[in-house]
């Protein structure tokens, strides 16, 4: 038996004594496939963060400051490429062995991701002056954010197809190509260039253009425009759109204290809080991603949601404190490393926020899979958080600086995994009367 195998079979044995019950072949196989996905971003996350904490360090508040705003502006502008598409391929996708159906639903989406990425970017381009108005920034930053999103935008599809396919391995593999890369290219700025935003912008868009080479090779099989179809486009986008409208709710959500601190306090400020909120998710963001990227495709393939709700609820309070503690840890030691000044209350802050935004992850994957109808819950509770983290982050942010924006993403955050883990129940409830 080799290491690999020992490896799983210890941690399939742990998982049989921690919920007691029996391990499966699809235990294993969710085993095997998490320990590949743990290894790959281990490395990959590992070496970004390196160069996040090494460049922002190098750059000062300020030139931090402004590359977290093209990574927000970037996120935004974003949003409409494959509308509807791209977020409905890796359901559907996960859900199908058959060939034939798997190869229509690639061509098609495919197809109508490149139908309105290029004239978005068009128009954007055209536009760079009013969008730089929007963000208040120089239009220099506007224009970068463009050219990044093109390749941020196939990216993203690209992992939506890869974890439909269920080639988490591939991912595993193409990800960590991507982020050596990105490093060898970070230490040849640092080493050879004058200090400018490039420094991190550089290896930030190589990482993207990298991975999408080699996913794009490994997916070309699939392509034949000819295969594009109206009827898989409209099953598509029948959990697309809503899918989307999450994806639009999230991302704002997610952006709005960044937007936010950068008009009321400015770029220095909002440095200092990338910084924050990089250090806190540093380990907890990885460990998440991992579980995640294996967990969805799983959840969409075997629905189970009781089962599931029970296994998660037990993990959950020993995943929260445990986060709690870990980000605390990354936090102080990274803001050391930053060479950025370490405030204890904010450390806390952050942490408690960073573990909030772990269940909600967790819970809202688990709903999401269940069907249209769920996913649409989801829907209405990231609206409804982002309509209440607007006026707070106003108001906090000019009240308490930086902190009152963490507070804020808290609130709306623990309001939201509370109303998500009330739609498992409910589902869950039905499917057992049923």
């Amino acid at each position: 038996m080799n290491l690999k195998t020992t490896t799983i079979k210890k941690i399939a044995g742990l998982y049989s004594k921690f919920f007691k019950v029996k391990s499966s072949k699809n235990v294993e196989k969710f085993i095997e496939t998490l320990l590949f996905v743990f290894i790959a971003t281990g490395i990959s996350k590992g070496l970004w963060f390196v160069i996040n904490i090494v460049g922002g360090r190098v750059l000062g508040p300020s030139l931090y400051g402004e590359f977290t705003l093209v990574q927000a502006i970037t996120e935004i502008i974003v949003i409409p490429v494959g509308i509807g598409v791209t977020t409905g391929i890796m359901k559907y996708l996960a859900e199908t062995d058959k060939k034939e159906r798997i190869t229509k639903l690639i061509s098609t989406a495919t197809t109508y991701f490149f139908i309105t990425l290029i004239p978005l970017v068009a128009i954007y381009t055209i536009l760079n002056n009013q969008i730089a108005d929007i963000f208040n920034t120089g239009n220099h930053l506007v224009l970068l954010a463009i050219f990044l999103s093109i390749f941020w935008a196939l990216n993203g599809f690209l992992e939506q197809v890869l974890q439909g396919l269920h080639a988490q391995k591939k991912w595993s593999k193409f990800s960590t190509i991507a982020y050596i890369t990105s490093a060898i290219v970070f230490v040849y700025i640092l080493f050879t260039s004058s200090t400018t935003i490039l420094l991190l912008y550089v290896p930030y868009l190589v990482t993207f253009v990298v991975f999408s080479a080699q996913g794009i090779t490994y997916i070309w099989k699939f392509i034949k425009p000819k295969e594009f179809s109206s009827k898989y486009l409209k099953e598509l986008t029948s959990y697309g759109i809503i899918a989307f409208l999450v994806y639009i709710a999230t991302t704002f959500l997610g952006n709005v204290d960044r937007i936010m601190i950068n008009y009321i306090l400015g770029a220095t400020q909002l440095g200092f809080y990338q910084a924050y909120y990089l250090s806190s998710i540093m380990i907890l963001g990885v460990l998440s991603g991992i579980f995640i990227r294996v967990f969805f495709p799983t959840a969409a393939k075997h629905k189970d949601p009781e089962g599931m709700t029970k296994k998660l609820d037990k993990i959950a309070p020993i995943g929260f404190f445990g986060a709690i503690i870990i980000s605390m840890i990354t936090i102080y030691i990274s803001l050391y490393l930053y060479n950025y000044e370490y405030n204890i209350i904010s450390g806390i802050i952050f942490s408690v926020v960073t573990a909030i935004s772990f269940l909600v992850v967790i819970y809202s994957n688990l709903l999401n899979a269940q069907s249209t109808k769920s996913i649409k819950k989801t829907l209405w509770g990231m609206i409804g958080a982002f309509l209440i983290n607007i006026p707070l982050n106003y108001f906090l942010i000019k009240s308490i600086g930086i902190n009152g924006a963490i507070i804020s993403t808290g609130i709306s955050f623990l309001l939201l995994v509370v109303y998500i883990r009330i739609n498992l129940s409910k589902i869950s409830s039905s499917k057992q009367s049923q």
